[in-house]
């Protein structure tokens, strides 16, 4: 709003300038009228960009802490395409023997489980990830949440070559895929 109405007194001052007097109000109100219109689509285009389709754009932390757990494993998805996984595949909701997500990188075949809670996760989702590793025909095994491991859960994952994923490192590839996205 202020940045609007610093652009309103600059057009006036700036017709004061060029026409040598202070400027009609029609012709006030019609520069008025056209920064408002190029405020008004800057703004939308900027709205549309971060929020088109719900999940499909890099958000701020804060958004994923109100998603639910099947909108959170479809926006992981999505982060892990943006960061060259490929054949990234969300497998079915219940059942899934531990793995949300099934990707691809550099060779390596991944079952991913992701946990979106308000506390600390524990040594079981990297057990359930690790465990879904053989019946996905997958190499590696990586657990992304919002939130931080209990300790228990990182010392596990480090004697089992579990990837951990926390909430430092999820807003990493958040700001990753936006500098992208604006360049």
């Amino acid at each position: 709003m202020l940045s609007y109405i610093g652009q309103l007194f600059a057009s006036y001052i700036g017709l004061h300038f060029f026409i040598g007097s202070p400027p009609s109000m029609p012709a006030f109100i019609f520069v008025a009228l056209i920064l408002g219109i190029i405020n008004i689509g800057t703004f939308f285009k900027q709205e549309s960009y971060r929020y088109t389709k719900g999940i499909n754009k890099a958000i701020r932390l804060e958004r994923i802490d109100t998603m639910d757990g099947l909108e959170f494993e479809h926006y992981v998805a999505w982060l892990l395409s943006q960061k060259n996984y490929t054949d990234v595949e969300v497998t079915k909701g219940s059942g899934d023997f531990g793995a949300d997500i099934i990707a691809c990188r550099n060779g390596r075949r991944y079952t991913v489980q992701v946990k979106r809670h308000a506390q600390k996760i524990s040594r079981r989702a990297i057990s359930d990830a690790c465990a879904a590793k053989d019946y996905y025909n997958c190499t590696n095994s990586m657990v992304v949440t919002n939130n931080y491991f209990t300790q228990n859960a990182i010392e596990f994952a480090m004697s089992v070559n579990c990837e951990l994923i926390d909430r430092d490192t999820l807003g990493s590839w958040i700001l990753d895929i936006q500098r992208f996205k604006s360049t």
